[in-house]
């Protein structure tokens, strides 16, 4: 009896210990999969969410002002226009061993600058050259004024002898890196799992694992949330925001984000909007305010015909969103030889709101003469279209930028990977801001990029919308980030 007894004690201390152990699993709803996890090959915040758990970089950005301060460095120093110094913590290792040093940052740095998807951030580093075991000299091709900008947005550090063992693509499925997490397993199209790094330089987190679930439908992932099944929400959409605000044992967290809502507008020469004056009736023809009132509940700010807000450096104050004015669209595309109008692609994801957002703004265009064919894409379907230029004619997305106008202006630069504008002027200025180190020099050029792209529209200007999650009341320590990231290792569970 004594040992039947002892046997059902084994076995509840045993299940206690499996039903604490699951209790200390944050798990977060995301609105998108992860197409993948090798942050050298992605600027995705969908993908960083997640990949920045494992693999940190050199500097992040001040949540608050938005400025880079220093993470794995410690420190940097500018030499002369071409030169930058960059000091870096000592006694950090990546978890199978291999040690974070200037050795790691070098083959890190220069990986980056070859990587086509890293060349708008990292494209101009020419070298870098190891001083000492911590310190790094990185060498520009030219004057480049956001180098520590973008080593907080892109400058990740990743374990050399590993990453060439293994490859690009391998280190996509399983990434090693300095994080205070470590990848564990996944389940293709269900979860992500990650599990704590006792070792970490920074202090072991409280959470055991992280579990990231993708759950593209924004009700189902509200529902989920309030149903105890995840523990926060990303891109809790604004219809949703009363729902969750007022549930039992849930709150909303939000903050001011860098990320700009937009549709982008194909510019390509063959493309049927090509004429930059179809490009502008398009933004005649939308009722910006409206939209941000009637599905955003108007938590955002129009975007004045330029990605950014003001806090963004080189914000243009003298420009203003195009006018709500459908006689004019017709008219203008009336001159650009469409006096029946004309029928355009019109593609957007199933997740983040897209959908209600791209069909109140096609029923908008129909009203000036502008057809539009919806295209429904999976996330990584989207990014895939969108890197590999088929993402034609207009496509609804958010983008995230550090708050320099600098970053969004690269992203439309003819040599860029994701662009679909061709405007010679705009990039001559927009090459030119990015060399001055001036900073009143470099505030003009980017004042003047902002009206050649608003006149020659690269996009339909929105909004620059709240980032808001949906968090469950048994987290605590967590703080959203206006760059769209997640930092999870100071967060406890109750």
């Amino acid at each position: 009896m004594k040992a039947v007894i002892k046997f059902t004690l084994a076995v509840l201390t045993l299940l206690t210990s499996f039903a604490l152990a699951a209790g200390n699993t944050l798990v977060i709803g995301i609105y998108q999969d992860v197409a993948q996890m090798n942050p050298i090959r992605t600027t995705s915040a969908a993908n960083l969410r997640t990949a920045t758990q494992i693999v940190e970089s050199l500097f992040r950005l001040d949540g608050q002002t938005g400025e880079p301060v220093p993470h794995l460095a410690s420190g940097w120093t500018r030499v002369d226009d071409l030169t930058v110094d960059v000091s870096l913590k000592e006694g950090i290792s990546f978890t199978n061993g291999e040690p974070m040093d200037a050795a790691a940052v070098k083959f890190s740095l220069e990986t980056l600058a070859v990587e086509p998807t890293q060349v708008v951030a990292l494209g101009a580093v020419a070298t870098a050259d190891v001083l000492d075991d911590h310190t790094v000299r990185i060498h520009t091709k030219e004057p480049f004024p956001l180098l520590v900008l973008s080593l907080a947005l892109n400058g990740h550090v990743v374990p050399p002898a590993y990453y060439q063992q293994v490859g690009p693509d391998g280190f996509a499925a399983h990434p090693i890196g300095t994080g205070a997490f470590k990848f564990d397993s996944r389940i293709a199209g269900q979860s992500i799992t990650l599990v704590r790094n006792d070792a970490y330089w920074g202090g072991a987190p409280a959470v055991e694992k992280l579990e990231f679930r993708p759950i593209p439908e924004d009700t189902s992932r509200i529902a989920a949330l309030l149903a105890g099944e995840i523990d926060i929400a990303t891109n809790v959409p604004a219809s949703q925001y009363d729902r969750v605000e007022n549930a039992a044992n849930v709150h909303v967290d939000s903050v001011t984000g860098f990320t700009a809502k937009l549709a982008l507008l194909d510019g390509l020469p063959d493309s049927p909007i090509a004429d930059p004056r179809v490009r502008q009736a398009i933004n005649y023809a939308v009722d910006k305010e409206a939209l941000l009132d009637a599905l955003y509940y108007g938590h955002g700010t129009l975007s004045n015909c330029q990605l950014g807000t003001p806090q963004f450096f080189g914000y243009n104050p003298d420009l203003r969103p195009y006018p709500f004015d459908p006689a004019k669209a017709r008219a203008l595309l009336a001159e650009a030889g469409f006096p029946n109008g004309l029928t355009v692609d019109l593609k957007y994801r199933t997740s983040s709101g897209d959908a209600e957002l791209s069909e109140a703004i096609a029923a908008m265009l129909q009203d000036v003469g502008i057809t539009a064919n919806h295209i429904v894409l999976e996330g990584g379907e989207f990014l895939r279209q969108l890197s590999a230029f088929e993402l034609r004619n207009v496509a609804t997305l958010g983008i995230a930028t550090a708050p320099d106008t600098t970053y969004g202006h690269n992203i439309f630069l003819q040599d860029a990977p994701y662009s679909y504008y061709r405007n010679p002027a705009f990039d001559e200025v927009v090459h030119e801001a990015s060399r001055a180190i001036d900073p009143t020099k470099r505030l003009s050029l980017l004042n003047e990029a902002a009206a050649i792209a608003c006149e020659d529209p690269v996009a339909l200007f929105l909004f620059s919308l709240e980032e808001v999650y949906g968090v469950s009341d048994r987290v605590s320590g967590f703080a959203p980030s206006p760059d769209n990231l997640l930092f999870l290792e100071k967060v406890t569970l109750d």
